[in-house]
């Protein structure tokens, strides 16, 4: 998939930047993903709900729910 911002900032920032601009960008991209993995946990929590329990298993055999 495409790269998010947050990293593509980084990535810059590490290419160029200061050591403080490569800092901030880093925590940036941190949040970032701590922001998405709380999203994903959510939904997987969504998802389970409305799962039997045959679904739901299924999908952790195949590495989509825990």
């Amino acid at each position: 998939g495409t790269p998010a911002p947050e990293q593509e900032a980084l990535t810059k920032a590490v290419e160029s930047g200061t050591p403080a601009e490569i800092k901030a960008k880093l925590e940036a991209l941190r949040e970032a993903r701590k922001k998405k993995d709380a999203e994903l946990a959510e939904a997987r929590e969504k998802l389970r709900k409305v799962l039997s329990q045959k679904q739901e298993a299924q999908l952790v055999l195949a590495g989509l729910l825990n």
